[in-house]
């Protein structure tokens, strides 16, 4: 069998769909694919993951009357989905193990993690019968980045060096406060287009080491850095943020209001008490002029109500984020 497979895809940035188009096999047979991610990065698995861990999916196809399996058309059968889903492999892939990592303390040490592997195989049985290896970017070529070093913050800028009047973003992540997830957001929004300044906030040498107490001066800081960067469009400012980001951002923006966009994944509408550890702090998350913001206290016998009733936490309206 001489057996092809096409790597269908607009560009090779990981934000790009794509599908995979088998040709050359026996009709009307069953084969099944599997699908294996090396140094592959994801925002959604947990930060102590090591990231040059395997994770694989597996799904398997009959042929059609032509030889070929057509994910964006074949059902699969079995395996880590079924049904028809283009990108049904990608998507449901897991990792293999959960060896964990030991995180690095300071910015310059983070790796930037700009690509990683897809590698399909096509199995008969225990039988290899055609294998592929593709790449997919988190960054374009012509993206270089700097490290920034703020009072209050830690960044790293990601930018075009022939951009000119640039819109830029600035992107903060979760609750983990550090720059490995607002990073991969913004290496590939600075492959579309933007400046982009991934900000951590805590968690790393020189910043705060718990999320308790976080000024928000480090994004009016991230801010102030990007209005006087030479290739930036100041009148063109965006602000990413990510679940306990989001809040950050919403705290932030309720008092400055001072930035043309906000994009808010998984955001709150009030403030929450801080995190030390594994413990709440007993303190605001967030200070300004190193006053504490109004917070809403955590209460373990609300939460196990919640829970429990499947009702949401009454919200303290002192806490309340005015948007």
């Amino acid at each position: 069998m001489n057996i092809q497979m096409e790597f269908i895809s607009e560009s090779e940035l990981a934000d790009e769909s794509f599908s995979i188009v088998i040709d050359g096999l026996k009709p009307r047979e069953t084969y099944r694919v599997e699908m294996y991610l090396t140094d592959y990065y994801c925002i959604n698995a947990p930060m102590f993951l090591a990231h040059d861990g395997l994770w694989k999916s597996t799904a398997t196809f009959v042929s059609d009357k032509n030889g070929i399996i057509d994910m964006s058309q074949t059902p699969s059968c079995s395996g880590s989905y079924e049904g028809i889903s283009t990108m049904g492999l990608f998507f449901n892939a897991k990792p293999l193990t959960n060896k964990r990592k030991k995180l690095p303390n300071s910015l310059s040490e983070i790796p930037l993690l700009d690509y990683f592997f897809v590698d399909i195989k096509i199995m008969q049985g225990n039988t290899v019968i055609a294998e592929r290896t593709f790449t997919r970017h988190c960054m374009s070529s012509q993206i270089s980045h700097k490290d920034i070093y703020g009072e209050h913050f830690h960044g790293r800028l990601f930018y075009d060096k022939k951009a000119i009047k640039t819109p830029a973003l600035i992107i903060v992540s979760g609750s983990e406060g550090r720059i490995e997830k607002a990073q991969n957001i913004a290496q590939l929004l600075s492959s579309r287009g933007y400046i982009c300044l991934a900000v951590a906030y805590f968690g790393l040498e020189g910043l705060p080491k718990h999320l308790e107490r976080i000024p928000l001066e480090c994004l009016v800081e991230a801010k102030n850095y990007l209005r006087q960067h030479p290739q930036v469009d100041s009148e063109k400012i965006g602000i990413y943020g990510r679940s306990k980001g989001a809040e950050l951002v919403l705290a932030e923006e309720s008092l400055f209001n001072d930035v043309q966009c906000l994009v808010l994944n998984s955001p709150s509408d009030v403030i929450y008490e801080g995190i030390k550890g594994k413990w709440n702090s007993h303190t605001s998350s967030w200070t300004h002029l190193q006053k504490e913001l109004p917070y809403q206290k955590f209460r373990l016998r609300d939460y196990l109500f919640s829970k429990l009733f499947r009702k949401p936490i009454p919200k303290d309206c002192s806490a309340r984020i005015d948007i």
